[in-house]
């Protein structure tokens, strides 16, 4: 054996044994990521606006403020990590040295658009609707050298309706998506690596297609506690269970089925004013979301706090989320809002274990 490789692989194996599975990559994959919602701390349930009606709560789909058609909106998500290990991994002959360069990162990327769309009221119910296409890439390389290249993509129509009740206090609403998804839910290991087998997710690739609803409601509260709005609101996403295998269309040969999309319950309360000291439009919120998507994990990764105001073509946004800080942007522009966001996600089962510090920019340009 070539001497180059004992110290990596002694390393590997003695390290195997120090890294428990406590600490392996175990992210929530969603089939939707807004900017908006990801500078102010992932909240949608009782802050959600147009493209956060499909994945959040489809009740808020009688709040959005007025009628939008929906023109290409293209956003890009990535990490400073990715950026910085492009150039390494594509580099030289040395495929396990630049490999062990990368040891203990995840290397993270999503493009995605919701176009077209429309949103719109009419005298009895408001309606969403939108082609939503979604790409999202990670390669977990572990400090054993165990590389964990996941990749999942989504596309399809989603069409989202509510209706308002009660004086408008009480909003519920439905979202039906018709979705095809391509995922690769398997990693490769070190011995694949020095056989100079292919990082390509393409290897344990496998899809499927589905129809599935999400299900919500919001509650404005009488009175105006501390003088503003006081809302609650609640949603079930994925009801039938999330498993791309109600509907026939597979593109594969493989038999390996799409990554499921468990189903999950989403709780929060949210305030809001017209005006806060200098600002417009000023709401905060407090969620607990993606129930059932963490199920061997801490309840701190599922709690979102977050706030957002307006002003003038200014709208700032900051948060918590999983316990990082989130901090965001939207320059409200005729035709084009600019919307960047900057994110920590967690990527063990529980929250302080190992974060992902992403950033997100989004051109959404509407009528």
């Amino acid at each position: 054996m070539n001497k180059k490789f004992i110290l990596p692989i002694a390393f590997s194996f003695f390290s195997s044994f120090a890294v428990s599975d406590a600490n392996a990559y175990d992210q929530i994959i969603r089939p939707y990521q807004s900017v908006r919602s990801s500078g102010m701390g992932s909240v949608r349930i009782t802050t959600g606006e147009y493209d956060e009606n499909f994945f959040g709560n489809p009740a808020r789909v009688t709040a959005n403020p007025t009628w939008r058609v929906q023109l290409p909106d293209p956003m890009v998500e990535t990490t400073f990590n990715t950026i910085g290990a492009a150039s390494t991994l594509l580099g030289g002959d040395n495929l396990l040295a630049n490999v062990a360069d990368q040891a203990g990162k995840n290397l993270h990327s999503r493009i995605q658009f919701t176009f077209p769309g429309a949103y719109f009221h009419t005298g009895w119910f408001s309606y969403a609707f939108a082609v939503i296409t979604s790409i999202q890439t990670d390669v977990g390389i572990r400090k054993n050298f165990n590389v964990n290249p996941e990749a999942t993509a989504d596309v399809g129509p989603a069409m989202t309706f509510g209706k308002e009740f009660l004086e408008e206090t009480l909003s519920v609403g439905a979202t039906v998506h018709a979705t095809y998804r391509f995922s690769s839910p398997e990693g490769f290991g070190l011995t694949d690596v020095l056989q100079g087998v292919s990082l390509s997710p393409l290897k344990s690739a496998g899809d499927g297609s589905h129809i599935d609803f999400g299900v919500g409601s919001t509650y404005l509260m009488p009175g105006k506690p501390l003088g503003m709005d006081f809302t609650l609101g609640l949603s079930v996403n994925n009801v039938l269970g999330g498993a791309y295998r109600n509907l026939d269309v597979k593109f594969l040969d493989s038999s390996q089925a799409a990554r499921r999309q468990r189903r999950a319950y989403n709780v929060g309360a949210s305030l809001a004013t017209d005006e806060l000291w200098i600002f417009d439009n000023f709401i905060g919120a407090l969620e607990l979301t993606d129930i059932g998507n963490n199920p061997d994990g801490s309840v701190f990764k599922l709690i979102h706090i977050g706030a957002e105001a307006e002003w003038g073509i200014l709208i700032p946004r900051v948060g918590i989320n999983q316990g990082y800080w989130t901090a965001g942007l939207t320059i409200d522009l005729p035709v084009l809002d600019i919307e960047i966001a900057t994110y920590g996600e967690e990527l063990t089962t529980n929250a302080g274990g190992l974060e992902d510090r992403r950033y997100a920019l989004r051109l959404n340009m509407s009528i």
